[in-house]
């Protein structure tokens, strides 16, 4: 492992420990929850103790629940599409606002772990999860992300499908295309990007429409946003 990996490896193994707090199972199929842990009521103060298979019980907000767990199961399929040969290197985390019986709503992080029928398509999803408390670091705090402790290739805090495929095409740029990507994160322009490269400005311009139309992004700062994000540079 070089010192790059193995920095993010130290950096994200305090996220491995998390998700002892408690637990829940999805179905996908039946889109409703299956299986609660005996903590998930000590902590939420929720006193119906059985919402399994019933589609009107909330662990956050109705509006939120209704569409993020259709969004996490998509983008979860998306994810199965281009990395199943390499999902065991994966742990993935998604943060949601926990709803607690007084109806207050605290952020919580939870590891993810998929079922899945032979077709590959995802049977339910198990989630074990710890709330953030004062001090917890802030890098996993929006929607779900997918962290490979074996190589680079990481997907930080995604909350699309369109985001996700981006992310994904971005891994399939050459060390120059990055190289551009960087110098003009730091504000160079198209003329000083050439001129250190020594290469003509026509090269930087072709290069950089290439990268938007591998990347599917509308622009160059979109792209970068998004490098940004997946710690590239």
């Amino acid at each position: 492992m070089n010192y790059e990996l193995e920095k993010k490896s130290d950096y994200y193994n305090k996220y491995l420990g998390l998700g002892d707090q408690f637990y829940f199972e999805f179905s996908c199929e039946k889109f409703q929850f299956l299986h609660f842990s005996e903590t998930f009521f000590e902590i939420t103060g929720h006193n119906f103790k059985n919402p399994t298979n019933r589609k009107g019980f909330f662990i956050s907000s109705k509006s939120f629940q209704n569409h993020e767990l259709h969004l996490i199961k998509d983008i979860l399929e998306a994810f199965l599409q281009k990395e199943y040969d390499n999902i065991n290197h994966f742990k993935v985390f998604f943060t949601y606002p926990l709803l607690f019986a007084d109806g207050s709503e605290q952020e919580c992080l939870a590891k993810v772990e998929m079922e899945l029928f032979e077709n590959k398509k995802i049977k339910n999803i198990k989630f074990y999860n710890t709330i953030f408390k004062d001090g917890l670091d802030v890098a996993l705090r929006k929607g779900i992300s997918f962290i490979d402790l074996k190589t680079a290739n990481s997907y930080y805090n995604i909350i699309s499908i369109d985001e996700f495929i981006q992310c994904n095409a971005i891994y399939s740029l050459s060390k120059r295309e990055i190289e551009i990507l960087h110098l003009v994160s730091n504000g160079l322009s198209n003329t000083e990007t050439a001129e250190l490269l020594n290469v003509s400005m026509h090269t930087i311009t072709t290069h950089k429409k290439n990268i938007i139309k591998k990347t599917q992004t509308n622009s160059i700062m979109t792209t970068i946003k998004l490098c940004l994000r997946m710690n590239l540079f």
